[in-house]
Order: C-alpha cells, then structure tokens, then sequence
C-alpha cells in the first residue's frame, strides 16, 4: 500500500491559486485550468511515486482520499473528490505510475471526511493493489 498527501490548491501564477472543487473548475478559464493542471502534476511527478509502486502498475488498484479541509465550513464532497481524483489520475497516468486510469483499472474511488486540519489542510491518498 502506498500513502501520500497532496495539496487543497495549486499555484497557477505568482499571486493566485485555483482550488482544487468542481465550483471553481467550472469557472476558471481553460488556461488557467490548463496551468493549475500542469503544477499539479509537476507536484505528483516530483514526489516520485512510480519507484514507489514498483509491482503495482499493471494490476487494478483502490484509492482512498482522506480530505482534512482548512475550516468547519460545509462542502459537497463530490465537487472535491471529482477534482482531486480527475487531477491525481490523469497525474499518475502521465508520470507512468499507473498504465490508464479506466474503470477496469482504478477500482472502488473511496472519498473519506477526516476531519478539520486548520494547519496542514490536505488529501491524504491511499493506493492499494487489487490482487
């Protein structure tokens, strides 16, 4: 099993960053997404996940997002997880962790509240092979 953390948002210019939501995808211009999707795979390609799941790349696999917002405020958690998840697989096919994240591949999307981290907001990712 293979455990890491990704950020809330991503920085797609020197003063400004998109938060990683549906609301905010929807009405972000294609360049802007196009950057924030760069810098996030920038970020996944850096933490060298593929030596990680050495065995794991031709097999199905199980994730399990923990998201541990900034604040009590209430969210749609689908409007986080379609994100984070769209942005992560698409990272994680492009770095050659994973060959393509189909259905047939990436089993069993679990998006998980785990309470409030008002100094380390976050998603903790949880990748387990299907065997």
């Amino acid at each position: 099993m293979l455990k890491f953390s990704i950020p809330l948002r991503v920085q797609t210019s020197k003063n400004k960053s998109f938060i990683l939501n549906l609301n905010n995808y929807r009405g972000t211009h294609h360049r802007v997404l196009t950057n924030a999707k760069s810098n996030f795979q920038d970020i996944v390609i850096n933490m060298d996940l593929r030596q990680q799941l050495r065995g794991m790349y031709l097999n199905p696999i199980r994730v399990t997002y923990t998201y541990y917002p900034a604040s009590n405020r209430k969210y749609d958690s689908m409007n986080v997880a379609s994100i984070i998840d769209k942005f992560l697989m698409d990272a994680l096919v492009k770095s050659d962790v994973i060959r393509d994240d189909n259905y047939k591949l990436v089993l069993w999307p679990n998006f998980i509240h785990g309470g409030v981290d008002r100094d380390n907001p976050r998603c903790d990712v949880s990748i387990e092979e299907i065997k």
